[in-house]
């Protein structure tokens, strides 16, 4: 291989990161669970019995819902659907005045090859105050502060993640070019 051929083959490698599929989350297998003060459950177990992680995998349905029924008067729902998020919550009894603080997480959020996670815009927020929202490269947690409920209501919020490429190490371009010289020399004094 001469000089030419292995640069060109180094730009194409290092091109080669910069087109990267469209930022999805569908069919990715991702994990999550619910805080609220003194319960942890993991929410995509709909009996949230489990003391094992529980997954569920992305794609064009709902990934989470809860129906309480009479003796627990609340439906949540969690879709996830290709870089948004939606969470509702409908509270169908009179009787519940208060919904206390509660957290949710969600892990291994693999956006595809070469991609990570480096922001959330929150879009709509039918909650009182403004969620706080933590992300890493692959996992958001969302908390919502304790609100009063007056009767039946539904709030719902809806984000989008910020998806970004992974970059590279600064210094592999000069490991790069280090590499290339050593070839350069190696085949140099090889053709004496």
């Amino acid at each position: 291989m001469n000089i030419k051929s292995l640069f060109i083959a180094l730009a194409i490698a290092i091109g080669s990161f910069s087109n990267v599929m469209a930022a999805t989350l569908d069919g990715d297998e991702i994990w999550g669970k619910a805080t609220s003060p003194g319960a942890t459950f993991n929410i995509f177990d709909p009996t949230f019995t489990s003391l094992d992680p529980v997954s569920a995998t992305v794609d064009a349905g709902t990934e989470f819902s809860y129906s309480g029924g009479a003796q627990d008067p609340i439906e949540v729902l969690v879709d996830f659907t290709n870089d948004f998020l939606t969470i509702s919550v409908e509270i169908l009894d009179d009787f519940i005045i208060g919904i206390a603080d509660i957290e949710y997480s969600f892990d291994d959020l693999d956006f595809g090859p070469g991609l990570q996670i480096v922001g959330f815009d929150v879009l709509s927020n039918g909650f009182p105050s403004p969620p706080v929202i933590i992300t890493t490269e692959n996992s958001i947690v969302i908390r919502f502060d304790e609100y009063d409920v007056d009767g039946p209501e539904l709030r719902s919020f809806t984000g989008q993640f910020i998806v970004s490429e992974v970059p590279l190490p600064a210094a592999l371009p000069l490991f790069l070019a280090g590499l290339a010289g050593v070839g350069l020399v190696g085949r140099k004094s090889g053709t004496k």
